[in-house]
């Protein structure tokens, strides 16, 4: 089910009972599983409090940023309505009462950067979640959220609020800068059906786009998008084949130096951000629980794994 931020955009009012100990088990369990990635679990928890009435700043930017995440430029144009409502009549009913406002600075904070940062990955690596967001935004989206942004910068003003400010700031500069390309991004061209593979080796794995296998070799022809950088280190190829052809040895010369430098320095993710993007979303959301299973790596079950795992890859997924 799909975030719903309406009640936070009504005027709020403070429930009767005490504010949560930071040792509460509720908020505990948000902040775990937050700092696991897992911000769609973190959300429900927040919402379930919301519906008790319990309008917490600590937790409240997890649900919020999952908003965000769910509903993209439109889905943050509403998240910061939410945040000028509770940061302006309804502030009185946040909790919790004591450092009510060193909190929101802290937390909001997190939320504008945390924001920017996805902002700033997804657009850079051309990803699908990029794609997803730039063919849901209405024409006016993002006006709308870069006049909520302004707006709620102007009420952030007071020095206790420096951090949120600044990190609020940069949000609005990544959203201008995202203008430019949202206008040029090319509108999601209908998907086509899939052409059998006409021969496809039990070692690749299923959700790799495999087309077909050159059979004197066994080189694999796959589909992709790939990103500027990869175009126009193409394009250099081409330009170095055509050089030589013609015999301008010194220009050719300066272009091995400039592609031998993109070679050396080259970056699949960079290159072919979808091919990376599931792999590079899942090692953020579980970056935790990975980092705690990678402290075996010394053992010998984890040096077998590893060789299991280049000798046989359906095997060790398997075992």
């Amino acid at each position: 089910m799909a975030i719903d931020l309406t009640p936070l955009l009504e005027p709020l009012t403070r429930g009767e009972g005490p504010d949560l100990d930071a040792t509460d088990e509720r908020l505990v369990a948000i902040d775990t599983l937050a700092d696991r990635g897992q911000f769609e679990a973190a959300a429900r928890g927040v919402e379930e409090l919301v519906r008790e009435g319990i309008y917490d700043i600590r937790p409240l930017p997890y649900l919020l940023y999952q908003a965000f995440v769910e509903g993209g430029l439109a889905g943050l144009v509403t998240v910061l309505g939410v945040l000028e409502n509770v940061l302006g009549p309804s502030f009185e009913a946040l909790s919790p009462e004591r450092r009510r406002a060193e909190y929101a600075n802290k937390r909001l904070a997190w939320l504008f950067e945390t924001t920017q940062r996805w902002l700033e990955y997804h657009q850079k690596l051309a990803t699908a979640e990029w794609r997803a967001l730039c063919s849901k935004a209405s024409p006016d989206d993002l006006e709308q959220a870069m006049s909520a942004a302004a707006r709620l910068l102007e009420r952030l003003g007071a020095p206790e609020n420096a951090a949120a400010a600044t990190a609020l700031g940069q949000l609005l500069t990544r959203l201008r800068q995202c203008e430019s390309a949202l206008a040029a991004e090319p509108p999601s061209p209908p998907s086509a059906p899939t052409a059998p593979a006409e021969s496809v080796p039990a070692s690749v794995p299923s959700a790799i786009p495999v087309s077909t296998v050159r059979p004197k070799d066994g080189l694999v022809r796959m589909e992709l998008f790939v990103a500027p950088p990869f175009l126009e280190l193409c394009r250099k190829l081409e330009a170095f084949a055509a050089l030589v052809d013609k015999r301008q040895f010194q220009r050719a010369a300066v272009l091995a130096e400039d592609i031998a430098g993109a070679i050396e320095a080259f970056d699949p993710r960079a290159h072919f951000p979808d091919l990376f993007a599931r792999y590079a979303a899942l090692e953020s959301k579980y970056a935790a629980i990975l980092a705690d299973e990678a402290q075996a790596r010394e053992t010998p079950v984890w040096r077998a794994l590893v060789q299991y795992s280049r000798i046989d890859l359906a095997g060790f997924m398997e075992g």
